[in-house]
């Protein structure tokens, strides 16, 4: 059975945070792991005002679902129409509804905020709790910031599964934002391997798009919605008939979900659908808000196979049904990557979700969804990637396999393919393979370590008979002793290193190709670096264990 201690766990130290007079806090969960249930619980124990903000009207409804789903009565600010469709939907799931427009609890949609600005003075002064759901959005100078500014009595949760924002600027209050503390939950593969979420295959066919015709935004610094647009519809034919194959191929019958980049291409991908006998729909933010409920009650009921969305379904849509996950949107922000791969990940017992990447975000800018992220409350340069992931994998060339593996494997561990490099001459050509390598460049490497590894008495005699002065001699035998000393330390590391490898069922061909993609240096290599050098893999190494 499983424990959700760890949300507990979150909700002391945000309460101990707040406590110790650290008012903002930013709440870092992956997508699944129960932000939502986290803030509502929180909300719900408040005896006093509370406020839950979304950034679009439709997650409003979601929003106030989750606090329905806890028993909280609420208020909520948003257009009549919202308001009206979400208590249809309190009625159809919990039997009655929990909107209350006298309730101390309310869901609001910030834009609602801004536009009622002048009529809410008495309603900030009361609140005394905000949340601001998908808290990367926050910063202090756009209409979320603006929006908790008057809320000067309250303090603040910003939950989100990705506390980075595309364009570098910090989330902490010394930055660009509100945060004063950073609380980070379990990761991904933490909660995978807890079964909290459920476990992943991921397929990487060759990209539909061509890069080159993509544009990035000096606001946004991700690809413009324009160059994105213009790419798909030039690229159109492939696409529809890539996406029908791929999912055909890998996933035929399971429910999905497409991200798209433009209204038109959703269409023509839906139809495309449909005319190899995939029962889909597209839906955006044209779409009526009956429209798109109903696509996801299709999903979950089964009357459909396939829902193709314009950015629509990547925040805040719980739908624990789906199982694949199509990437038909390229993206620089590892936020959309997070959001959009977790709508497949939600938890049922068995369930293994497939993610399909059509426009290489895996294999070309974010790496495997799973990996281990450090995050802060910094800033940073704009679009600089925060992972060398993308490095460490390959996609089986296999066409009827396509998998993502790690690259360091000499074959395909799902369909035993094995790639041939394209030469033997240099490491990178073979990934760092020793194995790989033509007899004169081993012999070259053999021998430059040879060198690099003198005796400090060769070391001085070789000055000596440049007539170098005796202090000189003495000085650099000493060197290389240190030298050699700090070089012995690196073999046990190496060594370390590639055991706890071998113990996990690699190759030592295998280790050494890691060793080499991880951090661009071989067991020769190694033995010629300087002792600065030397100390740092020696710690790199250890941090690997």
């Amino acid at each position: 059975m499983r424990d959700f201690k760890f949300q507990a766990d979150l909700k002391a130290q945000t309460r101990d945070a707040w406590a110790a007079g650290l008012k903002n806090v930013l709440l870092q969960l992956p997508t699944g792991g129960g932000k939502t249930r986290i803030f509502t619980d929180l909300m719900a124990e408040q005896d006093a005002p509370a406020v839950a903000i979304a950034h679009r009207t439709e997650l409003v409804g979601q929003m106030s679902e989750a606090l329905a789903k806890n028993g909280v009565r609420h208020r909520i600010f948003a257009s009549n129409q919202t308001i009206k469709e979400t208590i249809q939907t309190h009625v159809e799931k919990f039997g009655r509804s929990f909107y209350d427009p006298n309730a101390k609890v309310t869901a609001a949609s910030v834009d609602t905020l801004a536009a009622r600005d002048g009529s809410l003075h008495r309603w900030r002064a009361e609140q005394r709790l905000w949340v601001v759901d998908e808290g990367h959005h926050c910063l202090r100078e756009n209409k979320w910031g603006a929006a908790v500014a008057e809320l000067k009595d309250a303090v603040g949760l910003l939950p989100t599964a990705c506390p980075e924002r595309a364009d570098g600027k910090g989330l902490g209050r010394h930055a660009d934002g509100l945060a004063d503390v950073l609380i980070a939950g379990p990761t991904m593969r933490e909660l995978i391997n807890g079964h909290y979420l459920a476990d992943y295959a991921l397929i990487c066919p060759p990209a539909s798009i061509d890069n080159s015709e993509l544009k990035i935004g000096s606001g946004t610094h991700d690809y413009t919605a324009a160059s994105l647009a213009a790419a798909s519809r030039k690229n159109i034919g492939r696409i529809v008939g890539d996406a029908c194959d791929h999912y055909l191929t890998h996933t035929p019958g399971r429910p999905g979900m497409m991200f798209v980049t433009d209204i038109e291409t959703a269409h023509d991908i839906a139809a495309g659908f449909r005319a190899r006998g995939v029962r889909a729909v597209a839906v955006s933010s044209k779409s009526k808000n009956t429209e798109r409920v109903e696509a996801v009650k299709g999903l979950a009921a089964g009357r459909l196979q396939m829902v193709v969305n314009v950015d629509l379904f990547g925040e805040g849509t719980d739908v624990p049904v789906l199982e694949v996950v199509i990437f038909g949107r390229k993206s620089l922000s590892r936020n959309i990557y997070l959001q959009q791969a977790g709508r497949a990940l939600r938890w049922v017992d068995g369930k293994l979700a497939y993610i399909i990447d059509m426009v290489g975000n895996v294999l070309e800018i974010h790496g495997l969804p799973d990996a281990p992220w450090q995050y802060s409350l910094d800033g940073r340069k704009a679009g600089a990637r925060s992972s060398a992931g993308p490095k460490l994998l390959r996609a089986c060339t296999a066409p009827a396999c396509a998998r993502a593996y790690e690259r360091f494997r000499t074959r395909c561990p799902f369909c035993g393919h094995e790639p041939q490099p394209p030469g033997r001459a240099t490491l990178e050509q073979v990934d760092g393979s020793l194995v790989l390598l033509d007899p004169q460049t081993l012999a070259h490497m053999r021998a430059m370590v040879a060198t690099a590894n003198r005796s400090p008495e060769a070391v001085a005699h070789e000055l000596g008979t440049r007539h170098a002065p005796k202090v000189a001699q003495f000085t650099a035998a000493a060197r290389q002793r240190e030298l050699l000393a700090t070089r012995a330390h690196l073999t046990e590391a190496l060594a370390h290193w590639a055991g706890r490898g071998v113990a996990m069922g690699r190759s030592y061909e295998e280790c050494h190709k890691l060793l080499y993609l991880k951090h661009r240096t071989d067991v020769f290599t190694a033995q010629t670096l300087d002792i600065k050098t030397t100390h740092a893999l020696i710690e790199v190494l250890k941090n690997d264990y």
